[in-house]
Order: structure tokens, then C-alpha cells, then sequence
């Protein structure tokens, strides 16, 4: 389904005259900035590597990235980074090493040790999907979770237009968010299992 598809269908069932194709595209944004902030599922993980460079990086930061929503790690060559205060940090900070510990300062992460030029740091995360604004645009959530952003959409009308079926479309929101949330969580775990049974304990 694309953007054009969704919109149809979310004006489909909401069943009014008095809504402007503006106000539509509104609800269905404001939908997909809900999604966002309350689903963490696999298709919004992102993975970058960033190489540190002393002339390029201020001070022994890296710029968190433009569509960051939340982090999951920070590693720095195959070493998982601890998320500390930022007076350890920063008191770690003064010498130069393997970095063992970051906090967020800001639009950046700051790291203790500070990193030598050359130190490789792997950062995931969960990101934004990408935009949908033509009618032809598809995202993961035009293709695999419609209904979620649909719903949503219908509940932030039934607010704006105090339509009595706010409730109603407000739990269905709910319950899609929970299934697909259940789902990921539920791979998540098969997929923990299968990795621990081809762990082998050392001789």
C-alpha cells in the first residue's frame, strides 16, 4: 500500500465531509510520529560504523545522527560502551585510550577515554522510517503496519472533530500496536534461543 492507498482508506472510514485533504495528510503525519515513538520492532534498526578521526571529530565526540530515535549500543572496536554519567565521563575524558563509557551531551556522544584516531565505533539504533508525502511513497509502515498508522490516524480526527467514536479507534490503535510489538518481541526471543544454543562453554 502507498501513501495515496492509506490516505483513501483512512478517508474511507472516517466518513466525513468536512475534512480538508490537508487536515488528512495532518493526522496520518501526526500517526506515524506516534508510531514512532511508541514501537521499537526490527525494521526501524539501524546500524552505522563511524571511524574516529581526531581533525574531523571535536573533542571526542560524534554527532548523533539526524533520524536517531532511541539507542540500543554503542560499541567501540568489538567493545560494547557502557552509558555512564557524564562526570565519569568527562573526568575519563582527560586521557586518551579505549574508550569504556559514554554520555549524551546535547546533538552528540561524548566519550571517556577519549578515542585514538583510527578507533572504529559501531553505533545501533532505532530510526526514523522514511517519509511519505507523494502518493506513490511506501515505507515500511504503508507496507506491513497500515492499519497502525490508519487508526491512529483516526483517533487524532475524532479529537480535532470531538467525533464519539475517538474511543473506539483509540483502542483498535492499541491493540494493532500490541500485536505487532508482541510479534517483534516474540522473534526477538527465537532468535536470542537460537544464538545461545550454538554457544559452547570453554574447555
Amino acid at each position: 500500500m502507498n501513501y495515496g492507498e492509506l490516505k483513501t482508506q483512512f478517508l474511507g472510514l472516517l466518513k466525513r465531509r468536512d475534512i480538508t485533504d490537508a487536515q488528512a495528510d495532518t493526522f496520518l503525519h501526526q500517526a506515524i510520529q506516534r508510531v514512532q515513538r511508541v514501537l521499537r520492532i526490527p525494521p526501524m534498526e539501524k546500524s552505522i560504523a563511524v571511524t574516529y578521526d581526531g581533525n574531523i571529530f571535536h573533542d571526542g565526540e560524534i554527532s548523533i545522527p539526524a533520524d536517531y530515535l532511541r539507542l540500543i549500543s554503542i560499541t567501540a572496536n568489538d567493545r560494547e560502551l557502557k552509558n555512564r554519567d557524564i562526570t565519569t565521563v568527562l573526568e575519563d575524558a582527560k586521557r586518551t585510550g579505549r574508550p569504556t563509557g559514554f554520555t549524551r551531551r546535547g546533538g552528540s556522544w561524548k566519550f571517556g577515554p577519549t578515542p585514538e584516531v583510527g578507533t572504529v565505533f559501531k553505533i545501533d539504533y532505532y530510526d526514523e522510517f522514511s517519509d511519505l508525502v507523494a502518493p506513490s511513497d511506501t515505507n515500511y509502515l504503508s507496507r506491513g503496519a497500515n492499519d497502525l498508522v490508519i487508526y491512529g490516524a483516526l483517533s487524532y480526527a475524532c479529537d480535532w472533530f470531538i467525533d464519539k467514536r475517538a474511543a473506539t479507534f483509540e483502542q483498535r490503535f492499541n491493540l494493532i500496536k500490541q500485536e505487532i510489538q508482541d510479534q517483534a518481541d516474540q522473534d526477538a526471543l527465537m532468535n536470542a534461543q537460537v544464538s545461545s544454543a550454538y554457544e559452547f562453554p570453554e574447555d
